[in-house]
Formats: C-alpha cells, structure tokens, sequence
C-alpha cells in the first residue's frame, strides 16, 4: 500500500509542476481531493466478490490477475473440486512454492476454523507451513 501511495504522491507531484495546466487547476489537484476517484477507479478495475466458493472459481478462472502472486510472475490459484458431500473447495500455491516443497524435509498442516473468510461463506482454511531459514514460510 505503501508503495501505491509514493507513486501517487509522484504522478500528482509532476502534475503540479506541469505548466499545461493553470495554476488555480494545479492548486485544486491535492492528494486528499483525488484519492478518493483514484481509489474508486481501481475498484472498478476488479470484479465483484464472490459469494460463494463455486462463484470464487469462476472469478478465479475469468479474472486471472486477482491471484498472480506480488511479483506478477505466476499465479496461486491450482485448483478447485467438489467432493462427493457437494461441498466446493479451492487450492492455491504458486508453481514456485510447489518446487520449494521438494526441497523441505518437514511439512506442517494447520486448519483453522476461526480465521478464515467470511465472504465467500468458508467452514475451514487448511494452511501448509514448513520452517526455512529459523522462520515459518506458509506454501501458497
């Protein structure tokens, strides 16, 4: 977020100092007055939140870019499946982490039932951790 906040503060910074523009335009143009179009923009860009987890896939496999990872090199999203209870469930772990598994030597699950979303409605969340370097490193 940090980050998004620096490059905004530069886009405005070179607009201000852009003499296209007057200076009783260039004097509205604060950081408080347009981040709120600024945000309701990016918004915009992404589609709604899904509802359920079969709603999360479809979203997953129509919208690609809402699980590549941080870097932008891959995507988290795997998989989903529904099992023989009819219940949905949705994989996510990254190429990259699917080869750092073969190079650990212990694998830890951990599933939790109270942090987990609340939209799209979920019973669990099964995490994978393993310890690299003398700290833990969750698998996604």
């Amino acid at each position: 977020m940090h980050h998004a906040h620096q490059k905004a503060k530069e886009v405005l910074c070179s607009i201000l100092c852009d003499c296209r523009y007057t200076r009783r335009v260039r004097s509205r143009m604060t950081l408080r007055r347009l981040r709120s179009p600024m945000y309701l923009s990016r918004m915009r860009s992404f589609p709604p939140i899904p509802y359920t987890l079969l709603d999360l896939t479809r979203t997953l496999l129509q919208h690609p870019r809402v699980s590549t990872t941080v870097d932008g090199e891959e995507n988290i999203y795997a998989g989903s499946i529904n099992a023989p209870d009819g219940s949905h469930h949705v994989l996510f772990i990254s190429p990259r982490m699917i080869d750092f598994l073969g190079k650990v030597k212990i694998l830890q699950g951990d599933g939790t039932f109270r942090a987990r979303p609340s939209i799209p409605p979920s019973c669990q969340c099964f995490v994978l951790v393993t310890t690299y370097k003398n700290s833990v490193s969750k698998l996604n």
